[in-house]
């Protein structure tokens, strides 16, 4: 959130109002004031609509929308939306209003999830370029490879301290630990120095990932954190894209690698917007601090169990699928490097319909149904990709991406949503550990299957079983909590001086 006070200039528009009364939609409510219309929820900082002296005149709107680096995407929904209040442009948007805070939080976590995305993408996408020039062997480059993954032990200390000592000091310090890392890498001179800032650079970025998606949880309104959820994808996956698109300037020179770390420099400028984050209300109401013990109680233990579970049903697939997909199309389908760009392309891309009604439904039909069904048919259309070719390859890949993401936002948000404030940061990262440990295992029995002579896709489309069997755990066993607040869904979060506006 924005601790600034600073006045922003008004943006002022005419619309011809459909009625003369107050506007009561899904994404803003007027309340009466002197005569004109005043925002009592909305996303506004400022707001003021004056009625038309008569009917044949427009009425002048006065406002100001402040979402840091993203006003160019929503100003243009929300003028729209001021000018047609029930548009259809609202379904993009939560079905209950989202304050100007809560839009604040999320335009600075946008830009934070992206720089660590782009530095948590990075070794994978250069390790094969610079080995050369750092004389590193294919078994080193292995063994740096599956050294990075240690990261999450460097994280889970770091991450737990969020609960301590609050989500924003965390975040400044890793966000900065991120940035720093992956600078030095570019100045490696050899593969064990690489190796050793590849896993801080990582843990820092986990670090980030995991306090970050707390930090919005805590912050936005009951019936939009699976929307926030849905929409903290945007950045990840634009990190990772940049990150993928710069690899093609790799070939100008030997050193080229390096600059893709050096310039994570200049990410550093957004170290003002991290400062400008407001700590968790949440966190700091908190009625006391919480040992991991605590974890232990049944009700806590068997929702750690469930995430837990979750993670590595998920990462048993997804991240086997994702990690050999190029490997498949080049050796088994026979692509060009150019085609394995415009499949990744074109079958990624329509992924954000997936996004947006997944993120959009979980907040009107239920986290259950949604995750289940995202789950079950993105695993199945996406693991039949791996034992198809030509256009049925080409089909499936894109259809289990728009279903695979549809189920996104409500999987990911039940981490943050079944555990009690000071309990939060800790449970989600030990649920990233066995995340871990399922992909580690997909990779392994792709690994196997490779071994005995089967092509890559045939052990990955195997591995579809993985999020099939967690669509029914979670229709089974997980808790429905949509429109609930966190309070509701942990009791043990009231205290006496908990304020009653947070609920």
């Amino acid at each position: 959130m924005d601790s600034s006070d600073t006045k922003r200039p008004l943006s002022f528009l005419d619309s011809y109002a459909a009625n003369r009364g107050p506007i009561v939609s899904s994404w803003l409510v007027e309340g009466e004031s002197q005569g004109s219309f005043v925002q009592l929820e909305g996303p506004f900082r400022r707001y003021r609509r004056t009625p038309a002296a008569s009917s044949d005149e427009p009425d002048r709107i006065e406002f100001e929308l402040w979402v840091p680096g993203l006003n160019w995407l929503f100003a243009p929904l929300y003028r729209r939306l001021l000018t047609k209040a029930n548009s259809k442009l609202a379904s993009f948007l939560p079905p209950a209003p989202i304050s100007p805070a809560s839009l604040v939080t999320l335009g600075l976590a946008f830009w934070i999830t992206l720089v660590v995305a782009y530095c948590a993408t990075l070794l994978g996408q250069t390790l094969a370029f610079g080995a050369g020039s750092l004389h590193a062997s294919s078994f080193a480059q292995a063994v740096l490879l599956g050294a990075s993954r240690f990261d999450v032990l460097i994280a889970i200390p770091a991450t737990r301290l969020a609960d301590r000592l609050g989500r924003v000091a965390v975040l400044k310090w890793s966000f900065v630990a991120a940035i720093a890392a992956t600078v030095v890498i570019g100045f490696s001179p050899n593969a064990f120095v690489l190796g050793v800032f590849q896993i801080l650079a990582k843990a820092a970025a986990t670090t980030v990932t995991l306090v970050v998606v707390v930090l919005v949880a805590e912050s936005v309104e009951s019936k939009a954190r699976a929307w926030a959820m849905g929409f903290l994808i945007l950045p990840t996956a634009l990190g990772a894209g940049t990150c993928a698109a710069l690899v093609s300037t790799l070939g100008i020179t030997d050193w080229m690698w390096r600059v893709l770390f050096f310039i994570t420099i200049f990410a550093l400028a957004l170290l003002w917007s991290v400062k400008r984050l407001a700590e968790s209300e949440r966190f700091q109401h908190a009625s006391r601090s919480r040992s991991l013990k605590e974890l232990n109680h049944p009700k806590l233990r068997s929702r750690l169990i469930l995430i837990s579970v979750a993670a590595a049903l998920v990462n048993i697939f997804f991240i086997p699928a994702s990690q050999f997909r190029n490997q498949y199309l080049t050796v088994n389908r026979h692509y060009l490097p150019y085609q394995v760009s415009l499949f990744t392309l074109f079958t990624n891309l329509p992924a954000g319909i997936g996004l947006a009604l997944g993120s959009r439904l979980s907040e009107t039909r239920g986290r259950r149904g949604v995750a289940s069904l995202g789950l079950a048919v993105g695993g199945l259309l996406f693991g039949l990709a791996f034992v198809t070719s030509g256009y049925w390859l080409i089909i499936f890949g894109t259809l289990g991406s728009i279903a695979g993401t549809f189920g996104v936002p409500a999987i990911s948000v039940f981490g943050p949503e079944l555990f009690p404030t000071k309990l939060r940061s800790g449970a989600n990262v030990i649920a990233t550990v066995a995340g871990r440990i399922g992909s580690a295992v997909g990779l392994i029995l792709v690994g196997v299957g490779r071994a005995r002579g089967m092509s890559y896709g045939t052990p990955i489309a195997l591995l579809m079983v993985g999020p099939i069997i967690l669509s029914v755990v979670v229709l089974l066993f997980f808790p429905e909590t949509m429109g609930e607040t966190l309070e509701e869904i942990n009791p043990d979060d009231l205290g006496d001086d908990f304020p009653t506006g947070l609920v």
